[in-house]
């Protein structure tokens, strides 16, 4: 029987790293029929320079607003549909990017022979298929997207199970059938309702009636799937594999995947099985704090040498807004590489001299600000000449609509001193607003303007009811304190519930550790809205309001952070005070729109995101202050705002 050919798909530059670690372990024990998909030309110009011969194929596999996780079946059924299929008489074995082989697999693919096999199952009580879809836990996201789908299209039979479709092997015939199955149960689905594909696959072989078989070892939540079945459902098991003979590894022990937070260990997996003698695994993301320390303390000085400049990103919270801006810095530019971490960890390389005379981004300033004041001799004079700091609101500096609320027990002359105190000793000090520029240029000569933008290509205008100026639907979100003004967008969601408004609010709590919804969860919050409202007293930027702007929602807004940069009252939003009496009065006037106006305004405001607000407009000016923290000197002092110089009225401050 001839071996099966196991093939992959990759996108993206962390996973052609890990794709290249997987194909070099197989390899290891002699297998060479191998195939890689690839989404552009320069991963396959990689692969041909460190895939050791494998085919590879260029599939640019359009997702349709699909998440991302979902290129593999598209690419696979892209594949299908643009190059003659060679592999009908012998198995396919699909493999995920993120897979070592630690043993040879020939033994494995002998035992199962022809039949499908899956490399990991979640077995499901049969009985939670009678659970309503408002009862079943959030977290379980492969039973939520089979309730999707049967809710829509109805389901003849169930499986008891949900693959763990990271490496699964099926005959070449039988694949082109499960293949096309599978896609069409997920674009019966909208994208949002599509949660987890590999349930789809579940469904899938349950439909066509077929029972994968997987080592007992590798089942989780092993027996389960002997529940008894709900009246008249259907249930189609999978299958045990047969005790196996002494020195044959089960599925898992042979071939380990490497999902999710685990990444860190494929790194270190990857290095000790020698298969990243050029050093990839240095510019990779990782998490965990013993992977960040091991690669400092052992790569410090490849770091200070290499010729890509390394910059140390420190963040409060790694899911939250700063960890967001990273994502577009690394994304949109190839000038600067980053590593991200948290005060704690900063903290403690700081202490052992792991991190001196190297670059650091302060994605806020009070970061620094509390290191400094808890710690008053670690950073001198020479140590601030390597750092860039973030002043992304007023907090703490005085400013924004509450100038004489600063901070508890401080005056705002006093805040402000203090903060310009620290401030100007740093190398670089960006702002996101030119509220912030004004307030700080002649305290801080190393000041720059940073301006946020937003991810345009996500949030953008989709279906949407008709504007309806007796049901208007306004939303809000943010953390519950007080620079929000949380108490008065509440009373002004009672005080115009009578006038037939509704205010939604999406209120997050002060611990969050991350955002709780996805980007594609709150585009879907935004095109439900008929306008954005934002009350704050202060802010650098209100990020919801941007995205909300993306999806074509005019916004109704305090004078705060770059809001008077993107408004224009009458044509793409409102200002309003921060208080009830304020926003009442101007919901009345948007009661008075017709639908042709509100459209106006919707068209308007995208337009304005789109050619000023967007990620790719704003980036260069991040990048511009990065260089000038590499900089062996400070560059020439200028006035980096690029914005229009008039504001429509003056900003009290």
């Amino acid at each position: 029987m001839q071996p099966p050919v196991v093939l992959y798909c990759c996108k993206g530059e962390p996973y052609r790293y890990y794709t290249a670690w997987s194909i070099r372990s197989l390899q290891r024990f002699g297998h060479s029929a191998i195939e890689v998909l690839v989404s552009t030309e320069r991963e396959r110009t990689f692969f041909a320079e460190h895939g050791s011969g494998v085919r590879c194929h260029v599939i640019n596999a359009d997702r349709q607003g699909y998440p991302a996780f979902s290129y593999k079946p598209f690419a696979l059924a892209r594949y299908l549909d643009t190059m003659p299929f060679q592999h009908a008489g012998r198995r396919l074995v699909i493999c995920d990017a993120d897979v070592l082989w630690l043993r040879d697999p020939s033994p494995l693919f002998a035992r199962f022979g022809e039949q499908p096999w899956v490399h990991k199952i979640t077995a499901v009580n049969p009985q939670d298929y009678a659970i309503p879809v408002e009862r079943i836990p959030a977290s379980n996201i492969g039973l939520r997207t089979i309730q999707a789908y049967a809710r829509r299209t109805g389901v003849r039979r169930y499986p008891n199970f949900v693959t763990n479709a990271g490496l699964f092997m099926l005959e070449g015939g039988v694949f082109v059938e499960v293949l096309r199955s599978w896609m069409e149960k997920i674009l019966s689905l909208p994208p949002e309702e599509m949660l987890m594909s590999e349930a789809l696959l579940s469904l899938t072989y349950a439909e066509l009636g077929l029972r994968p078989i997987v080592d007992h070892e590798d089942i989780k939540r092993a027996g389960v799937e002997r529940s008894p079945a709900p009246h008249g459902v259907e249930i189609v098991p999978f299958k045990t594999a047969a005790p196996r003979a002494a020195g044959v590894a089960t599925g898992y022990e042979t071939a380990r995947h490497f999902y999710g937070d685990q990444r860190e260990a494929l790194h270190r997996t990857a290095a000790a099985l020698g298969l990243d003698p050029e050093g990839w695994r240095y510019a990779v993301p990782r998490r965990g704090f013993r992977w960040r320390v091991a690669c400092r303390m052992s790569h410090v000085a490849e770091r200070v040498s290499s010729r890509v400049p390394s910059i140390l990103y420190v963040v409060d919270r790694e899911g939250w807004v700063q960890a967001g801006r990273l994502r577009h810095l690394r994304r949109a530019q190839r000038r600067f590489r980053f590593q991200t971490l948290t005060p704690g960890i900063f903290s403690w390389l700081w202490r052992l001299g792991l991190l001196r005379r190297r670059p650091v981004y302060f994605s806020t300033w009070r970061i620094l600000h509390r290191l400094h004041k808890a710690h008053p001799g670690w950073f001198q004079d020479e140590d601030f000449q390597w750092f860039l700091a973030a002043v992304t609101s007023h907090s703490n500096i005085g400013g924004g609509l509450d100038p004489l609320n600063p901070i508890p027990g401080r005056s705002p002359e006093e805040a402000f001193s203090l903060a310009a105190s620290l401030l100007r000793r740093c190398k670089v000090v960006t702002v996101n607003s030119r509220i912030l520029y004004e307030l700080l240029r002649d305290a801080v000569p190393g000041l720059r303007c940073c301006p946020n933008g937003v991810d345009a290509q996500c949030f953008a205008p989709g279906p949407r009811a008709p504007f309806d100026p007796s049901r208007i639907r306004i939303g809000w979100v943010g953390k519950a304190r007080g620079p929000k003004n949380l108490p008065v967008i509440e009373a002004a969601r009672d005080a115009l519930a009578p006038m037939g408004v509704e205010l939604a609010l999406l209120t997050i709590s002060r611990e969050a550790s991350g955002a709780p919804h996805s980007a594609r969860w709150m585009r879907r919050w935004y095109r439900g809205l008929d306008f954005y409202l934002c009350a704050s007293w202060n802010e650098g930027t209100p990020n919801p309001a941007l995205e909300a702007g993306a999806c074509g929602v005019p916004v109704v807004t305090t004078r705060v952070g770059n809001m008077p940069e993107l408004i224009q009252p009458g044509e793409n939003g409102w200002f309003v005070a921060p208080t009830v009496d304020s926003i009442v009065e101007a919901v009345r006037g948007l009661q008075r729109l017709s639908q042709a106006e509100y459209a106006a305004m919707s068209a308007v405001m995208r337009s304005r995101i789109e050619r000023d607000w967007s990620w790719e407009r704003r980036i260069g000016a991040f990048v511009e202050a990065l260089e000038a923290l590499v900089a062996p000197s400070a560059p020439p002092a200028r006035d980096p705002i690029d914005e229009p110089a008039a504001l429509a009225e003056p900003v009290v401050r």
